[in-house]
């Protein structure tokens, strides 16, 4: 998890989970005031999962404000990196 918190994805206010089961609280106040988000009627988990789902990342809406990311167990350090890649690709663009 440290080792996750520390990768400094923008908009994520949490990181929490146990093994591979990872949850990123999305800064929800921050969030709001984005382009991406602004208008939306859909908890912004929503909007975060169908975004990484569109660049190839499969993650799950946990809540309103937390998209948990479930890898296989055979899960590579490059798989990772690119997972972390896309996340942060994607939540540069919904930010901006």
């Amino acid at each position: 998890i440290n080792e996750v918190s520390s990768r400094g994805l923008p908009m994520i206010s949490a990181v929490r989970g146990l093994g591979l089961m990872i949850g990123f609280q999305l800064d929800t106040d921050a969030l709001e005031a984005t382009a991406g988000f602004s208008g939306e009627d859909r908890a912004a988990s929503l909007i975060v999962v169908d975004a990484l789902a569109e660049e190839g990342l499969l993650t799950v809406p946990a809540g309103s404000d937390v998209v948990r990311w479930l890898p296989p167990l055979v899960v590579t350090e490059a798989d990772i990196d690119k997972a972390f890649e896309i996340m942060n690709k994607v939540l540069n663009k919904l930010i901006t």
